[in-house]
């Protein structure tokens, strides 16, 4: 893989692929900075743990609001 280039297998989930180029964005970045690999690492899968989460929250507010016809405005 060239340098400053991230390669995806297309046999992937589609629906993982976000989750996974911010997980790599993040670490590349910061090993960029000086941080080590693993010190990379961990906050990538922080930083893709927290974007899942938020997601799973988007969908059951959503859910939440189809099911009872409420609105939020968060």
């Amino acid at each position: 893989i060239p340098k400053n280039e991230f390669w995806i297998d297309l046999e992937e989930n589609s629906g993982e692929i976000p989750f996974f180029l911010r997980h790599l964005f993040v670490e590349w970045k910061l090993m960029k900075k000086g941080k080590s690999y693993d010190q990379a690492v961990l906050k990538a899968e922080l930083s893709e743990k927290l974007e899942r989460a938020k997601g799973m929250f988007s969908r059951l507010k959503t859910k939440f609001e189809k099911s009872f016809g409420f609105h939020s405005k968060y």
